[in-house]
């Protein structure tokens, strides 16, 4: 991946621009990595693969059959 510095950008954007339409690059603050600046068309492709996992909250957590169960074991029934 080409990279660019921020400086880069506000002085030579079509430069820059020109580079990230052959492939995503990257934008660097202080020496490091911040930024990636790709196609809209790239985006839009990178989004449609993107990982169909998704992070949930506490209160949002979807209820499944297994959650409920005790992983030690059957539920204490309270009988003797």
């Amino acid at each position: 991946m080409q990279k660019f510095s921020t400086v880069d950008l506000l002085r030579d954007i079509k430069t820059v621009t020109m580079a990230a339409d052959r492939q995503p690059v990257a934008i660097t603050q202080h020496r490091k990595a911040r930024y990636v600046l790709m196609t809209y068309d790239d985006f839009e492709a990178m989004k449609q693969k993107s990982d169909p996992r998704r992070a949930y909250g506490a209160n949002e957590a979807p209820r499944t059959g297994s959650a409920n169960r005790s992983r030690t074991g059957p539920a204490d029934t309270g009988g003797k």
